[in-house]
């Protein structure tokens, strides 16, 4: 078997990307970018996260991160410039 192939940022307005995003959460991936447009509002944000079947969202530090949490872990999406968020797995 190869190694699993994540792409460095996934963007949520594209359809194809949060699918394949959705799959590397689902699969424990960590390390790569969110592109989170600025006029996104957060319950969009929100609604996004649980309709991927993400167990928790908290958006109490919202826009600075979001914290998910998932089976396959807690991951912290934190903001490292305008729009775009670094995924890193908590536990």
């Amino acid at each position: 078997m190869g190694e699993e192939y994540y792409r460095s940022i996934y963007d949520i307005t594209n359809g194809d990307d949060v699918k394949e995003a959705s799959q590397a959460l689902a699969r424990g991936a960590d390390g790569f970018a969110v592109l989170i447009h600025e006029d996104v509002r957060e319950g969009e944000v929100r609604a996004l996260f649980e309709g991927l079947g993400v167990l928790r969202v908290d958006m109490s530090r919202w826009p600075r991160e979001i914290v998910v949490e998932t089976r396959a872990g807690t991951y912290r999406l934190q903001k490292i410039e305008e729009g775009v968020y670094r995924l890193r797995r908590e536990r």
